[in-house]
């Protein structure tokens, strides 16, 4: 049987998103709000009037007289499935994709500190990427306050943090350093913008770079497992703002911070919203998600995917931002210091413009004629 550490069970319930693991169970979320929600009782059977779920303390209260039953989320889970406490908090760390493997706390913690470490490092030598994003009309402000700094060749890098304690072997296992062939540590990273990516907690738990120059991978993850950017920015009930790119997100961000817009960035990493990321979202129940990929093939079909995922999974008010041919984000920040667009649709309007797209202009054209005859 699996023993957790108390604030290895405090870490696993926070991280819980209530409605996924009540839906695994076949149990069904009722009502607005995150405070009295309600569902039929694990216990006594009643419906929904008397159950009441309380999301964002992740805890439960039956009301009905002759039960009384209540707790939090694992205790739900134990009386709905016949398992005891260790057994239900494994549950939920598997359904949420947590590890709990030997001493990964431990590693978590130490990666999250040698990524901060890192970020650090970049940070301080920043004068690179504040010239490549002025280019491209993003203040220096603003990333100070996304902590974007640069990252050269060499093993500048390697050898701060190996003067912070660090191993060779951590630093290679996290991608910090690579081997090179004639046996030299390098640099992982090496003439790179750098963006910390930082969670819901504000920790630091991977690293972006985009290399400068085309000859070289133009994207880089350290790890690559939560592609996201913008998760420490969420606020209970905030609108959001999909985008595909770390530079969108930057140029998305600038906006927020300066008032032209409500909508929090949230960068994808590509033209594609995963599952994971819409967890994120619906754990802080967003209000409101505009789509804003790119105007290119890749973005329009990236948007219709994320947009039948967003129907499917989490039913959140969606529209999505018609961006011109080929222009991002980016681009018409860099041009007009706005993101300017050909029109905001909803999700089921932009279905039917893409079936419209697909057919030729010149057929449209004469069926339009003829009709109107």
């Amino acid at each position: 049987m699996p023993y957790f550490k108390p604030e290895v069970v405090d870490t696993i319930l926070d991280q819980a998103n209530v409605e996924s693991v009540l839906a695994s169970l076949g149990y069904q979320l009722i009502g607005k709000g995150l405070r009295n929600k309600g569902t039929v009782c694990p216990s006594c059977g009643r419906d929904a009037t008397h159950c009441k779920i309380n999301v964002e303390k992740k805890s439960f209260i039956c009301n009905s007289p002759t039960c009384g039953f209540k707790g939090n989320l694992f205790h739900f889970l134990m009386m709905a499935k016949g398992v005891n406490f260790p057994e239900s908090v494994a549950y939920v760390a598997k359904l949420m994709n947590i590890d709990t493997s030997d001493n990964c706390w431990e590693e978590v913690q130490r990666r999250g500190k040698i990524f901060a470490d890192a970020a650090q490092f970049c940070f301080n030598n920043r004068s690179a990427a504040i010239d490549y994003f002025y280019k491209r009309g993003i203040r220096e402000n603003t990333l100070k306050k996304a902590g974007v700094g640069f990252i050269e060749g060499g093993r500048s890098l390697v050898d701060y943090l190996k003067e912070k304690g660090y191993e060779q072997a951590e630093l290679l296992e996290n991608r910090l350093a690579y081997l090179a062939p004639n046996g030299s540590v390098l640099n992982g990273m090496y003439n790179q913008v750098v963006i910390p990516i930082i969670d819901s907690k504000r920790k630091i738990i991977d690293l972006y770079g985009r290399n400068l120059s085309d000859r070289h991978q133009k994207h880089f993850y350290c790890l690559g497992t939560r592609k996201i950017l913008g998760a420490h920015l969420l606020k209970r009930g905030c609108k959001v703002r999909l985008v595909e790119g770390p530079g969108d997100y930057l140029a998305c961000y600038e906006m927020y911070l300066n008032g032209f817009t409500d909508s929090i960035p949230f960068c994808c990493g590509k033209a594609e919203l995963f599952e994971y990321q819409l967890n994120e979202l619906k754990s802080f129940n967003v209000s409101h998600i505009e789509i804003m990929f790119d105007g290119d093939k890749a973005g329009r079909n990236g948007a219709l995917q994320a947009g039948e995922l967003i129907a499917k999974q989490a039913k959140i008010p969606t529209t999505v931002a018609v961006l011109p041919d080929e222009e991002d984000p980016l681009s018409l920040y860099a041009k007009y210091k706005a993101i300017p667009h050909q029109e905001y649709v909803t999700y089921d309007e932009y279905k039917w413009l893409a079936v419209l797209n697909e057919i030729p202009k010149d057929f449209l054209r004469t069926y339009l004629n003829r009709e109107g005859e």
